[in-house]
């Protein structure tokens, strides 16, 4: 999840499209680790990176960051602590 959430600030200043590519296949590596409930979030998120082939290569943050508020929520309501 660290990866996922620090993304936005390691790939504002790349250029590289492979970048992109390691990131998406991280988060998918991970969605086969979350709960069921998680998978479908975490495949939006994994498409939201813009990675080559399929996507257009420039990381898209506002997208990304939109993604990522499903995961965060749920995040936010099963692991808090009291």
């Amino acid at each position: 999840m660290t990866t996922a959430m620090l993304a936005p600030l390691s790939l504002r200043s790349s250029t590289d499209p492979h970048d992109l590519v390691v990131l998406e296949q991280q988060i998918l590596d991970l969605r086969a680790k979350v709960p069921a409930d998680l998978q479908d979030d975490f495949t939006m998120l994994a498409s939201s990176v813009e990675a080559p082939p399929e996507g257009s290569g420039t990381f898209d943050e506002k997208a990304f960051r939109r993604a990522m508020v499903p995961v965060q929520d749920w995040l936010g309501q099963h692991c808090t602590t009291s």
